[in-house]
This record gives C-alpha cells, structure tokens and sequence, in this order.
C-alpha cells in the first residue's frame, strides 16, 4: 500500500516532504536535502523550478555548491573514521548509515536509513498502527530527534490515510446512490400506482383527494434529493459563551494512548471553529517573511504579529467571511487533517459554501446567513484567539532572541581565502564592512535562519507543547546546527549568487 497524499501537492523525491509550489521545493533541496546533490534527480527538480533561460546553468551552480559541501563532509568524516580506533570502525560505519537495513514486512534490504524510511512509508503504510511498524521508523531516525520525528511523520500517515478513507467513501456513495435511486424510483412508481388504484376504486373518495395529483409522491421524492444541497441549512443554535464552552472542553477525557497527551484548550478549539486556522495561517506568514537571521534585530517583524492578526480579524468582520484566496490556502495546507477538516465542516454546515454565498438565494434571509455565522464566530472566539495570537508573538520574540544570540556565537570559515566570518547580533556592525563580507555573511546568516524556522511555523509547538520542551526542542535544533551545518566551510557570495538564490 502507498501512502495517499494530498491533491496538487509537490514531493520530495528524498524525503517525501510535500509543497505546494516548485520554489519552495527548490528551496528545500538547496537548504536541506542537499546531499542527495549527485543525483540526477535532485538536478532535475532544481531545474525545472527556474522558469528563465539560464535554468540549466542556475541549476548546476547549485548543484556545484552542494558538491563541494558534501566532499567536504565526507573528508571530514573519512578523518574521524581513520582517527578512531581500528575496534570502534564497525561502530562508526552503522552510525553513518551504511549497512543494510532489513524491513521488518517484506525482509527488503535498503543501504541507507532514508532509503529504508522511504520504503516504510510508501509501501507499508497501512501498518503505521502496529508496534512493530513504529519500532522499525524509530529505530531509522537520529536518537536525538527520533520521537519527535515519529510523532510527525506519524501524524501525517494518519492525515493522509483519513483524506484517502475520506474520498474512497464519497466515491462508494457516490457509486451506491446511483443504483439505490433507480430502484427507489421505481418502488415509489409502483406504490403510488397501487395506491391511485385503490382509491379510484373506493366509491367514498373525496373531491378533494380526486384533484391531488397521481404522481405527487413519486416527483416530491424524486426532485428533492438534488436540490436538498441547494437548500440552505437553519441558522445556528444560541452560541454558548466563553466561560461554558470551557466547562465543556473540561469534560473532555483523558486519551488512552500512553504516548499522545492530554489534549489542550487550543487542541480541542481547533476541531470547533475555522477562525483559529485562520489566525494562524496569517500570523505563520510572518516567518516566511524573514530571510536572513539579521532581519530579527532590525526590523522586528515579530513585533507586529498580534496587530496583523486583529486587522484580518477586523477585515473579516466588515466582508462577513474569510478571503476566498485565505480559504483556498487554508485547504491547500491542511485539507486532510481531521480537526481542520471538522471545523471546515461547520463552517459549511452553517450556511457557508467553498464559495463564500449562501447555498440558496432564493431561501429568504439566505444571503445573509453565512455572514451572521461568521460574525458569531468572531464574537465568540476574538478574544480567546487574540489572547492566544499574543502568548504565541511573546514566545517568537523570546526565540528570535535566543536565535540572535546563537547566530553571535557563529564563526564561518571561508574555504578561498581561510577567512573566518562573524556577525555581532547588530545592524550597524555588518554595513561596516566591505560589500563582499556583508554578502558572504548575509548567506550565512541566510542558512542559520532558514534551520531555525521550522521552529516557528509548527503548529503542535503553540498548542500542546509545554515552555520546557520547546526549550528541549530549541536545544535539539542547536545541536543539529552544530553537528551538521557548523563544520562545513563556506564560500564568499557575488552580486550573482544573491540574484540567482
């Protein structure tokens, strides 16, 4: 069994990372699978993610830079192989990777721990339940970051296989209506037929039941099922206020899984309303806004993240509904998830269609439905959303400091001139030196913030993770930095290479 993913969603072909455009693809391999560098396909999906006419020699600069880093790594790693001890050598090799991984389903060996990953996920998925299947994927990933990874991937078998469940059960339903209604038909056909019968044949019959059409029954069946989604549903029950809809999420109880939480506050609003995946899509933005670890200090942009946040809200208010651009993004990134799913549900249930209109204009007050709907969500959830959106802009503002000061720590050597290069956690500091160094540093600084951002933009970070285990997970992410991305040397950077990257 395959793993389903998403519609319209671009793969990485190494490690099955999904994408909604080519560039962000592009900027994945570039940043971090660039060891697969030496294959064709990495070059390929490099290339076509360029549109201009020099895609080919874009590409192959890349490609050429990606090389080097990884002939350095080796040379590094071939060193520490020779230093160590002749009885420590066996050791060295299985920790790098290079023997063989058996499957624990099908007994195929694979030579490299992402190879083996890759063939869990695609090909036996279906087990992602069982213990063994969980044994195995922890096993492939570092020990540092192994539970953490597997709750992901994880968790995204699990999406995957509720949006393909999902969508197979549509098509059977689909597939059973068709034959369920021509039988239907012609049942109602032949029972309103011996039913005219019967009452022409009673000499008693009314004037009144003389006039009612032969075939009432049979088209008042038949002409309601495909208008019955065009009708527009009732408007929505009283909304309970704040304080009863936490006495309620209290009464939730304690999941059986040893290995999954309790669930949050936030954690049971997000299956409850669209308006809390609303606020974060726009307030995720902010940090794919940021390039370069130095924006932090000089422009701030977590600053702004609870005033971005308010103006969405406020705009929504005034429309009555959420951009259809927002909504489209909104699918886009967590269609299959379920509790995105079930809050998208509501909203539909509600009054409010893919489109933004009502379902039925003709339905009198029917225009005006979906936008009451939204305008109750937001008085029900602004504050509490706003409440949160403001300890998430604190937390950033904490991390991009922390952020700050590790990039202070940083010492870059450039493997031309055996230069070293340091950024001093300011904005005056880096416009002090030539313009070669400010480029080579701002790359740096590039690859430094660009490690750092998964860190803000998941979701599970802000909802049922504690400040101690972010801190826990800000100290895997440094130690990753230092392990993998610290020892390699660097180039200094033209004009063209800013341009092209």
């Amino acid at each position: 069994m395959t793993t389903p993913r998403r519609p319209s969603a671009i793969e990485c072909p190494f490690c099955c990372a999904h994408f909604s455009t080519t560039r962000n693809l592009r900027k994945h391999l570039i940043l971090y699978c660039w060891k697969h560098a030496e294959s064709k396909h990495w070059l390929t999906n490099v290339t076509r993610s360029y549109t201009s006419a020099q895609a080919d020699a874009i590409a192959a600069g890349h490609q050429a830079e990606c090389i080097k880093r990884i002939r350095a790594l080796r040379l590094a790693n071939n060193q520490a192989g020779e230093a160590s001890h002749p009885s420590d050598q066996a050791q060295w090799v299985q920790e790098r990777g290079e023997t063989e991984h058996v499957c624990p389903f099908c007994n195929e060996a694979s030579n490299s721990f992402m190879g083996a990953r890759n063939h869990l996920v695609k090909m036996h998925a279906d087990q992602y339940k069982t213990k063994r299947f969980r044994k195995a994927l922890h096993s492939l990933y570092e020990p540092r970051q192994a539970d953490a990874r597997l709750r992901t991937m994880l968790r995204k078998i699990a999406a995957a296989a509720s949006w393909a469940s999902k969508e197979a059960r549509q098509r059977a339903e689909k597939s059973s209506s068709s034959d369920s209604e021509e039988a239907e038909e012609t049942a109602v056909a032949s029972k309103s037929k011996d039913k005219i019968k019967g009452k022409l044949s009673n000499p008693q019959m009314t004037i009144e039941a003389q006039s009612r059409p032969a075939k009432a029954v049979y088209v008042a069946s038949s002409a309601w099922e495909p208008l019955r989604e065009h009708v527009s549903s009732p408007p929505p029950e009283p909304i309970p206020t704040i304080h009863q809809q936490q006495s309620y999420f209290a009464q939730f109880p304690q999941t059986e899984e040893t290995d999954t939480p309790n669930k949050s506050f936030m954690d049971c609003v997000l299956s409850k309303t669209i308006l809390i995946w609303y606020v974060w899509l726009i307030a995720s933005r902010l940090p794919f806004q940021v390039q370069v670890t130095a924006e932090l200090v000089m422009l701030r942009p977590f600053d702004g993240v609870v005033s971005a946040v308010q103006e969405a809200l406020e705009r929504t208010h005034a429309d009555g509904q959420i951009g259809l651009d927002d909504l489209q993004e909104m699918t886009d990134c967590w269609g299959g998830d379920e509790q995105f799913d079930a809050a998208y549900e509501a909203m539909k249930a509600a009054g409010e269609t893919c489109d933004g209109k009502a379902s039925h204009p003709d339905n009198e007050g029917g225009q005006d439905l979906p936008r009451r709907y939204m305008r109750q969500q937001l008085g029900m959830w602004s504050t509490l959303l706003l409440g949160w959106i403001q300890r998430i802009q604190d937390t950033w503002i904490k991390l991009g400091n922390r952020i700050v000061q590790h990039a202070a720590e940083q010492t870059w050597r450039s493997i031309q001139d055996d230069r070293e290069y340091r950024w001093h956690a300011d904005g005056t500091s880096l416009f002090q030196q030539s313009e070669g160094s400010q480029l080579t540093i701002v790359k740096c600084l590039t690859a430094h913030y660009s490690h750092w951002r998964p860190l803000f933009v998941e979701l599970s970070h802000f909802v049922n993770t504690s400040e101690e285990k972010l801190d826990a997970i800000f100290d895997t992410l440094a130690d990753s930095y230092a392990n993998d991305i610290a020892p390699l040397s660097i180039e200094r950077m033209t004009k063209i290479d800013e341009e092209e990257l």
